[in-house]
């Protein structure tokens, strides 16, 4: 799954393209969730790569409906740079999936590589495809990065955490 704008820096047609390199190894169905001036491209890229079997586009949605896909999805994956942390990897952790996002981006500062998700080079389709293939085949690897996901959605991705980390800059800040 992916929820995104379909916007150049959110990394969707990298995504497709690593999709379209592993699809022969993997029993693979992405759903694509969001709108923007990309989407018809990457609509015209699945049909290329003939590989409109496995990908669904759902266009924009309630946040019930991301909220509901991302409790049974398999993996979230986010491959967008330029950006900071998004909610959408904390929504995703919050229900136990392991996680793919661009390494030195603002998700990188929260996931660990390899232990609730995996980082990858951004603009990388060979670092992703490799990403995607080694979560979707061990299972245990992808159990582990989900639970250890969910856990720190738990304890450190909460509200209250949240607010007590930024009351103490504050608190710093005026100390300073």
């Amino acid at each position: 799954m992916s929820v995104g704008s379909f916007i150049r820096r959110k990394g969707q047609t990298f995504l497709i393209k690593a999709i379209n390199k592993i699809k022969n190894d993997n029993k693979l169905h992405c759903i694509f969730i969001g709108s923007g001036v990309l989407l018809k491209e990457a609509q015209l890229l699945v049909q290329d790569l003939k590989i409109d079997h496995m990908v669904e586009f759902w266009g924009q949605c309630g946040h019930d409906t991301v909220l509901n896909t991302m409790s049974w999805c398999d993996v979230f994956v986010l491959p967008s740079w330029e950006e900071g942390f998004g909610t959408v990897y904390s929504e995703a952790m919050s229900f136990g999936k392991p996680i793919i996002g661009c390494r030195g981006e603002g998700i990188s500062e929260v996931v660990e590589d390899h232990k609730q998700g995996i980082l990858v080079e951004p603009q990388n389709v060979e670092s992703l495809s490799i990403a995607l293939s080694e979560i979707l085949t061990d299972e245990k690897l992808s159990e582990k990065m989900g639970i250890a996901a969910k856990k720190m959605a738990e304890t450190e991705l909460n509200y209250q955490h949240l607010a007590k980390q930024l009351i103490q800059i504050y608190r710093d800040s005026c100390s300073a």
